[in-house]
């Protein structure tokens, strides 16, 4: 955090936001990226500037960061361009925008051609003045952000935070983007109001050479002599194998997470009516909502009791078998909340003829608390990490296990097969891979893993076995190993 200048950037959300001229834009501006300079192909990494367009409905921001009555009038769509950031290696190109809520907005797994964050074409002000959201309306965006100190996006989700290159050579390339909450909204509800808290907040972001994946830190501290309540979340909007110049989810996307029940609020009746009740109040079994067809309506779901048991959660698009996954340790981040617009009805929805807000795409939630409007509370003078790892993944069906160096799929067919998916997030280095059954290897080789499909192994149980567990080792080619998991037999 050191390294970090805190700069003070609320009178800076003006200029970078409420640029909108009222002149119409075009349909052109899907384009996600302007590039400046050749992609890398190789096996170094690269980091450059570049802009990025989207289009807005017309509005006005007040100092506060309120929506300028009368100044959003449904009817007139702006382009604005940001500053951006390209980190690049031969397998990803990864696009930061510190000026919009410090994000990354667009990650691209180049051995596909694929989009894996979801991105709105056409930016639409909602609840506008209703209490709702913290500056009384909302703009969903897209990418990875960090939202604090409050419940729903925060304070900064809007804002432009500091930028700085950490490191910047052919091996790696780390940026961090940063904000101190300094700001003062006395007319939001309590609900969604916990004051100046003065936590600092860093996002830190890098991609290494011949890795397809992104690893990112946040780093939060409170530097006051007093504790301050809180919330944290990181929210991803996700729509893996997408077309980059139009990212969206499919009826094909399969919320991937390892848990059993969520809780699902009571106003969302049109959600639960798909689950089975659990027993407790407002808890379903987690089934026929993992398929994204099958959410109705807007609706929220959360992890129950929370994801303290599982280190990894993500989308598959079934449609490609295209996936993109966080790794974490989730004791820090217990929260899972799901959210989505509905399937099919905002698949239908046309950003260049409405002002409805719903895009097709799964939002999931990594919070350190378990629910909205359970705050934490922030111990003075301390700080914290998390550390995130996000990868792609292609021809998975299921994650059962991950780790910083691997996703699998480990699974009995009719008790009789072992059948392990293995997608390295390392493809240049070639793995040994190695089942066992109750003690006994069933199955050992070294493989060059395949960054456009999984490693794909399928071996028969000896017939004398029929209970103990199956397990899988990955050693790198010098014996290390790097990823060991297990399932019962019977599994």
């Amino acid at each position: 955090m050191s390294n970090i200048s805190y700069a003070v950037v609320a009178a800076l959300l003006v200029m970078s936001l409420a640029a909108c001229s009222g002149k119409t834009a075009t349909p052109a501006s899907l384009l996600p990226v302007a590039m400046t300079s050749t992609p890398v192909t190789n096996d170094k990494v690269s980091l450059r500037q570049s802009t990025i367009n989207w289009d807005t409905y017309k509005y006005e921001l007040s100092q506060d960061n309120t929506i300028v009555e009368g100044s959003f009038d449904g009817v007139t769509i702006t382009q604005q361009t940001f500053k951006s950031w390209v980190l690049e290696n031969k397998y990803l190109k990864v696009t930061v925008v510190p000026e919009f809520g410090g994000r990354i907005i667009s990650i691209i797994y180049k051995p596909t051609g694929h989009e894996e964050l979801y991105r709105n074409p056409v930016g639409v002000p909602y609840s506008v003045g209703e209490d709702v959201f913290y500056y009384d309306w909302l703009m969903i965006y897209g990418g990875i952000f960090p939202t604090f100190p409050e419940p729903e996006h925060g304070k900064t989700w809007l804002l432009p935070w500091d930028f700085q290159i950490i490191k910047n050579t052919d091996q790696e390339v780390t940026i961090a983007m940063s904000i101190k909450d300094d700001i003062d909204n006395p007319s939001a509800p309590d609900k969604y109001n916990v004051g100046v808290t003065g936590i600092e907040a860093a996002f830190y972001v890098t991609v290494k050479a011949g890795r397809a994946a992104v690893d990112t830190t946040i780093e939060l501290k409170n530097p006051g002599v007093n504790p301050v309540a809180y919330e944290y979340w990181t929210n991803t909007g996700l729509s893996p194998g997408s077309d980059p110049l139009d990212p969206g989810a499919t009826s094909g996307a399969e919320i991937i997470a390892p848990i059993e029940k969520v809780k699902i609020p009571s106003w969302c009746n049109a959600i639960s009516s798909q689950e089975i009740p659990a027993g407790e109040t407002e808890t379903y079994y987690f089934k026929n909502l993992r398929h994204y067809k099958n959410w109705p309506d807007p609706g929220i779901a959360y992890a129950s009791p929370d994801m303290t048991g599982g280190n990894f959660w993500g989308v598959i698009n079934h449609d490609n078998e295209e996936g993109f996954f966080r790794i974490a340790d989730n004791k820090i981040t217990p929260g899972l909340k799901i959210w989505t617009f509905g399937y099919p009805y905002s698949s239908v929805v046309d950003p260049y003829k409405t002002t409805d807000p719903r895009r097709p795409f799964v939002e999931l939630w990594a919070g350190v608390t378990k629910e909205f409007w359970s705050r934490a509370i922030f111990p003075a003078n301390h700080q914290f990490a998390i550390k995130e790892t996000y990868s792609p993944s292609v021809g998975l069906t299921n994650v059962t296990h991950a780790n910083e160096n691997f996703l699998v799929n480990l699974y009995t067919d009719n008790s009789s097969i072992v059948n392990c998916q293995l997608f390295s997030i390392n493809p240049d280095e070639p793995v040994n891979v190695s089942l066992f059954v109750d003690g006994t290897t069933i199955y050992n080789s070294t493989i060059t893993p395949d960054p456009q499909n999984s490693i794909q192994i399928s071996v028969k149980i000896p017939a004398n076995i029929s209970k103990g567990s199956i397990k899988f080792v990955v050693k790198d080619t010098d014996g290390t190993a790097l990823f060991t998991g297990s399932i019962p037999v019977n599994n």
